[in-house]
């Protein structure tokens, strides 16, 4: 029986018995001063290294939600621009009608859409006037010369108001601003009178 036990302890010995010398440090062996020094040089640097990190991520962000904000922002000011085209250059009165009221409901929130953009950095005219695409105006042009000009812009029209519906969708979702958010619905419902009904 005590065999059995002396068995037993021995298996256990390698835990019980802490053999001096057996621990390394990670360093190598030198004066305790010098070592309190490097391992504080080597935590400052490992400490500025993540803040750089964390900076470099938020900066990131903030650049993501910048250029989302201004392609909203030139989404919203071309289409009050064509919306003007339509308005000076339709020939049938509904046509005009539809460009008028998309204008002017348009217009009544671009200062909202602008303001919110502005808070990652002032909004330029030259930012705004980014959107503006010379495609639609070569195509408008053409079928104004074609007379076909109402039925090409509606077409156009209705087109850009989907995507810039869509982009509304999209920032409301990511928006953590209810005053945001409420600028995004009330947009997107000014957007959703303008279209033709769904089927």
């Amino acid at each position: 029986m005590l065999m059995v036990m002396q068995n037993e302890q021995d298996q256990y010995d390698f835990i019980l018995n802490d053999k001096k010398g057996s621990k390394k440090s990670l360093l190598p062996a030198m004066d305790p001063k010098k070592k309190r020094l490097l391992l504080i040089f080597g935590g400052g640097v490992l400490f500025i290294t993540l803040i750089v990190i964390i900076f470099g991520l938020i900066s990131s962000l903030n650049n993501k939600d910048r250029e989302f904000l201004i392609n909203m922002v030139q989404q919203h000011a071309e289409i009050v621009r064509v919306a003007e085209i339509g308005e000076d250059k339709a020939r049938n009165q509904a046509t005009r009608n539809l460009a008028v009221t998309t204008k002017l409901a348009l217009q009544s929130s671009q200062d909202d859409i602008v303001n919110i953009a502005n808070k990652t950095g002032k909004v330029s005219s030259a930012d705004i006037a980014g959107g503006m695409s010379v495609q639609t105006d070569e195509e408008l042009e053409t079928a104004e010369q074609n007379n076909s000009f109402d039925e090409a812009f509606e077409e156009i029209l209705y087109e850009l108001l989907e995507e810039y519906r869509a982009t509304l969708v999209e920032a409301y979702d990511i928006s953590t601003s209810e005053a945001n958010k409420q600028v995004y619905s009330d947009t997107f419902n000014q957007i959703r009178a303008l279209l033709p009904p769904e089927d």
